[in-house]
């Protein structure tokens, strides 16, 4: 039985005045070799594109590595057949931000995503910074207790700081260009 949402995203995402866009980013893998499960994910998804939302432009996106077999995203790419959503298989994003190492991947100079034109969900709902955060670091809320406004100005501040280049948290640090720092270096700098 999936868990009922306390609030509806796809509710909440209707009442903005501009388009959106929905990206879910499949990461059949951790950096320590465990396995997530979509399976709620994809139902709960599936439901919501019977009658999408009109504002509201969906994406899912697999990342093409040597950890991510070509069959392991075909399968990912049959769970979407016939529905509006887009899949895209990216080639040049680690989705690890270098806990895994990978060759052949993109840099940036500051955050992907500081444009904040973006909202990132874990599987367990967790509103996370970016779609890089696999091991969810950075959580501004979660979507089964949290009122989608709460996230989005959480989400809406950290944005602010990336874009003035405060960078607080450890996972970001591969995009800035900065060597990695531990969690307990960065809560002491933050203070």
């Amino acid at each position: 039985m999936l868990p009922k949402l306390k609030y509806d995203l796809f509710e909440f995402l209707t009442t903005l005045p501009n388009r959106c866009r929905y990206l879910m980013s499949f990461h059949p893998y951790n950096h320590d070799g465990s396995v997530n499960d979509y399976s709620a994910t994809v139902q709960y998804l599936r439901r919501v594109l019977l009658n999408p939302p009109p504002n509201v432009e969906f994406i899912t996106v697999s990342h093409k590595s040597r950890w991510v077999t070509e069959a392991t995203q075909e399968q990912w790419r049959q769970q979407w057949t016939g529905l509006p959503i887009t899949v895209h298989c990216n080639a040049s994003l680690n989705p690890w931000t270098g806990r895994i190492q990978e060759d052949g991947i993109s840099k940036f100079d500051g955050c992907p995503y500081g444009d904040f034109g973006h909202m990132f969900f874990g599987v367990t709902g967790n509103a996370v910074a970016c779609c890089l955060d696999l091991e969810e670091e950075i959580v501004f809320g979660n979507v089964l207790t949290d009122t989608p406004r709460a996230i989005f100005e959480r989400l809406t501040d950290f944005y602010a700081d990336q874009r003035a280049r405060k960078v607080q948290h450890a996972v970001c640090h591969d995009c800035f260009g900065l060597p990695k720092a531990s969690k307990e270096l960065l809560q002491l700098g933050a203070r």
